[in-house]
């Protein structure tokens, strides 16, 4: 997936806000979910045509490249399908159209350690003649509340 993200032409704009997040809410004490987790929102806009939607994820910054690890325990990360989109950003199909916008009021990022991380999402996509293309757009997680932009 790595070598494919390096190869799409850019047809989607994503945008986190904040792109700087802090005041994550824990200590979460279930066993089976992430220990911290930040809120922010995310938007994905088609920019000059109709593009669906076929996969999404997260790469994780493991302080010297974007990595896309199997296990996702050490990091938030991984990659999801068109399904998953359409609703969590609550776009039927995965299509969006230029002009609009798919949004996810409620993303997250979780973490069992209370740091400072980043993450790369990425969104890969098709247009009416099957041609690939992304977006991505890097969001940063504050371990407090003071490095937090609006």
């Amino acid at each position: 997936m790595l070598e494919e993200l390096e190869t799409l032409p850019i047809g989607l704009q994503v945008t986190h806000t904040p792109t700087q997040v802090g005041g994550p809410t824990g200590p979460n004490h279930d066993p089976t979910a992430w220990k911290y987790k930040w809120v922010f929102k995310t938007e994905v806009a088609a920019l000059d045509r109709p593009i669906t939607i076929e996969q999404f994820g997260i790469l994780a910054w493991d302080g010297k490249c974007w990595i896309l690890p199997p296990n996702q325990r050490r990091y938030n990360c991984g990659i999801l399908d068109q399904g998953t989109f359409a609703e969590w950003y609550s776009c039927p199909d995965g299509e969006i159209a230029p002009g609009t916008a798919a949004v996810d009021p409620q993303n997250w990022a979780g973490s069992d350690e209370l740091a400072d991380f980043q993450q790369k999402w990425f969104f890969v996509g098709v247009d009416s003649s099957g041609k690939k293309y992304k977006g991505e757009a890097i969001v940063r997680f504050a371990a407090d509340n003071n490095d937090s932009e609006k």
